[in-house]
C-alpha cells in the first residue's frame, strides 16, 4: 500500500517475498479468510491446520 503525503510516498505493509500460494477459506457460502504460504511444505501444513475449520478453500498458485 502506498500513501502520499505533502508530495513525499511513505510505504506502508509489507514488502516481502511473493507467496507461492493463497488459501482463501470459504465458511458459510462466503470466502472469508486467507492464508499465504511460501512454500509446498507450509501450505500441506496449513491445510492439515485449518481445512476442518471451514466449509471449503480455494487455492491460488501465484
Amino acid at each position: 500500500m502506498v500513501t502520499a503525503t505533502e508530495g513525499k510516498v511513505k510505504r506502508i505493509g509489507f514488502d516481502g517475498p511473493t507467496p507461492k500460494f493463497i488459501i482463501i477459506w470459504k465458511f458459510i457460502d462466503k470466502f472469508s479468510r486467507k492464508t499465504l504460504c511460501y512454500s509446498n511444505q507450509e501450505l500441506d501444513e496449513q491445510l492439515e491446520a485449518h481445512a476442518r475449520k471451514y466449509d471449503g478453500y480455494m487455492l491460488i498458485e501465484c
